[in-house]
């Protein structure tokens, strides 16, 4: 324990490079789900944090908060992709942490991602097409954002537009992909009816 702890104050005060060092959770070896046997916790990044600079140079992963968060925030159910669906399993390291540290697990239930043909949904591929300039922004109306989306003609942010059009797309566990038409019908608000005018 003592020899973990040294470790990890040196990946704290910025001993290690990127991808060198790693806090994984001591999970089981035996288990069949591959998803509990080593999860990394934190993980060294030197980069600016938009709120805390450079502060830090280690940051807890998605598995490590992500059931810990929905736990304190008396999240419900917590809805993923099915990317997440062996860590989020009864086996897996989402309720294994909650358990461990006896607090309140929510329900998990994942779906398949929402995928639009001839569209760029990733957000690290839609952050690249920003920053190298490919796209005029965020609000680009090219792009499924929801500013790109207001430029389009869409209702106003917040609302429920968005939402309705993903339900309008019929999300499912199953991996397909929905043609670009479906768009634009579902998250533009209806049309008002202009009314008569009347001469007294």
């Amino acid at each position: 324990m003592e020899e973990n702890l040294a470790k990890f104050e040196k990946m704290r005060t910025g001993q290690y490079n990127e991808g060198e060092a790693f806090l994984r959770m001591k999970g089981d070896l035996m288990s069949d789900n591959p998803a509990l046997w080593d999860t990394a916790f934190y993980r060294i990044k030197y980069a600016l944090h938009p709120h805390t600079g450079d502060e830090w140079c280690i940051y807890p992963t998605y598995d490590y908060t992500h059931c810990i968060v929905d736990s304190l925030e008396n999240i419900t159910h917590s809805l993923c992709t099915l990317e997440f669906e062996t860590r989020q399993a009864a086996d897996g390291p989402y309720y294994w942490l909650l358990h461990k540290l006896g607090i309140y697990c929510p329900v998990t239930w994942e779906y398949s991602r929402c995928n639009i043909t001839h569209n760029v949904l990733s957000k690290r591929k839609l952050n690249a097409l920003v920053t190298k300039g490919v796209a005029r922004g965020w609000d680009d109306p090219r792009l499924l954002t929801l500013d790109g989306l207001r430029r389009r003609g869409s209702a106003p942010y917040p609302s429920p537009r968005p939402a309705i059009a993903c339900a309008a797309l019929r999300g499912s566990r199953s991996a397909d992909a929905s043609p670009p038409r479906r768009v634009p019908s579902a998250t533009r608000p209806p049309r008002s009816t202009p009314s008569a005018s009347r001469s007294e």
